[in-house]
């Protein structure tokens, strides 16, 4: 379902969506001045989990990191677009935060608003119930591939 969504409406959103400023870094593949972006989707998470009555997401640096590396890896197609590696993800935060609860994740590719990601994501039910889910931490990593396609991840953590 998470990849349906990106197959099917991420390619229809790219040819209209805004290219984020970007520059390359020494292997090629461009660098994203993601920070105002990354704090963009959260803001706008948390105003959504508001208007549902929901407790807002704190940002976690340390998320941040993890999802950042997921984001180059997608990018330099070290792993495919998608989810692969979330074990791994999962086993390295619930050893860095002990007594983590759950966690779950949401990503997107395109060259997207914030906005646009947020939006994609509430239309598909999977990402939905990740933004709507008992969590109160949040990590969002963005990295560009060497072709100017954006890579999004986000990941909810409950602690």
């Amino acid at each position: 379902m998470r990849s349906l969504i990106s197959v099917i409406i991420l390619p229809l959103l790219i040819s209209c969506a805004s290219p984020m400023p970007a520059g390359r870094d020494d292997k090629g593949e461009q660098t994203v001045s993601s920070s105002k972006m990354e704090a963009q989707i959260l803001d706008l998470i948390n105003n959504y989990r508001a208007r549902k009555g929901l407790s807002k997401l704190e940002p976690n640096s340390e998320m941040d990191r993890v999802a950042a590396r997921h984001s180059r890896s997608m990018a330099s197609k070290a792993v495919p677009f998608g989810h692969a590696g979330f074990d791994s993800r999962y086993k390295e935060l619930s050893g860095k935060f002990p007594g983590m609860r759950s966690m779950s994740e949401n990503v997107a590719y395109g060259n997207l608003t914030a906005q646009k990601v947020v939006d994609l994501w509430l239309k598909s039910n999977g990402h939905r119930k990740n933004i709507e889910g008992d969590f109160n931490y949040s990590g969002i990593g963005i990295q560009a591939d060497n072709k100017g396609q954006l890579y999004f991840t986000q990941l909810f953590m409950k602690k």
